[in-house]
């Protein structure tokens, strides 16, 4: 018998914390194999993904700018949403480095 549904819902946020919106979001590992599995950020960079097992996943995420970042994820049988955060690195349009 197979799990109930679990979400992986959160944002992804620049070097200084402003919300990344348009950003892809998609499980690059899972516990289980898996179809190719996104989301795509809006306005709020915020998203929900929703997988079927739980266990460990990977997450990438990869702005307009090619900025990305992975984050591990741990999504637990008995919570049936997990939150997690995804801060992207790199040269932005307000960065100070020269």
């Amino acid at each position: 018998m197979a799990s109930p549904p679990h979400t992986i819902v959160g944002a992804v946020l620049d070097d200084v914390g402003q919300p990344v919106p348009d950003a892809v979001v998609a499980i690059v590992d899972a516990p289980v194999q898996v179809q190719d599995i996104a989301a795509l950020t809006g306005a709020d960079g915020r998203f929900v993904i929703t997988v079927v097992e739980p266990g460990g996943y990977t997450i990438l995420a990869t702005a307009a700018d090619s900025r990305s970042a992975r984050v591990s994820v741990q999504v637990d049988l008995d919570a049936p949403e997990t939150e997690v955060e995804v801060h992207l690195t790199g040269t932005t349009a307000h960065d100070d480095g020269e």
